[in-house]
């Protein structure tokens, strides 16, 4: 599932075994890889916009990066070592 969904991270916590021996996710948090989700509009379609900041939504329109700081200093940059 990992590989086929172009998954970012799989975190699953706790993972159990049962009485019958089966192995069960209590819970996860999976995040893809946004670069991808036009191979998998069934996933695009799981995007819940009332958990996503409204500046990063909004420069996304304009197909910005957009990454909210605490402070006042900004950062511009054209790729992601300039920026480290």
């Amino acid at each position: 599932a990992y590989v086929e969904t172009d998954s970012d991270m799989f975190e699953i916590n706790p993972l159990i075994l049962t009485p019958d021996g089966d192995v069960m996710a209590l819970d996860a948090k999976v995040t893809f890889d946004g670069n991808s989700l036009f191979r998998h509009p069934d996933l695009a379609e799981l995007k819940d916009e009332a958990e996503e900041d409204p500046s990063e939504l909004e420069a996304g329109k304009f197909n910005l990066n957009y990454i909210k700081l605490d402070g006042n200093v900004g950062c511009m940059v054209n790729g992601a070592g300039l920026a480290m």
